[in-house]
């Protein structure tokens, strides 16, 4: 029913943000002078990569339950709507997982391959 798919994606929404709350919560002070004038006693340094991995994965997720969820079929038997998923679907989900899980293995070689890329578009002149 819709009222169970808010639930999981509404208490995931809670549970993403408890945790980046208490992360920045437990972290620990650092002794720069000028980032605890401007942030209090207390911040926490994020790698741009990372968040940007963690996000981008998140949304994809979203967008693979909703794609997931989305089929729905009319139950003549007991006169409600239900929702179908496929096995492509379901694989499909599974999928995003396993990619995800390749993704954090191997983050270390995907950055330096994006950042040789990144370095080869940015000199051409030195190529010659």
């Amino acid at each position: 029913s819709s009222l169970g798919l808010g639930t999981i994606v509404g208490s995931e929404i809670f549970n993403q943000l408890i945790i980046c709350a208490g992360s920045v919560y437990s972290s620990k002070v650092h002794s720069n002078d000028e980032s605890v004038k401007k942030y209090g006693e207390r911040f926490l340094v994020l790698d741009r990569t990372m968040v940007v991995r963690e996000v981008g994965f998140y949304a994809l997720s979203i967008i693979l339950l909703y794609v997931a969820l989305s089929e729905v079929v009319w139950d003549k038997n007991d006169q409600v709507e239900r929702i179908n998923v496929s096995l492509f679907k379901a694989c499909l989900l599974f999928g995003g997982y396993l990619l995800y899980v390749v993704v954090c293995v191997y983050m270390e070689q995907i950055m330096a391959i994006i950042g040789f890329v990144l370095a080869w578009e940015e000199a051409p002149s030195e190529r010659l």
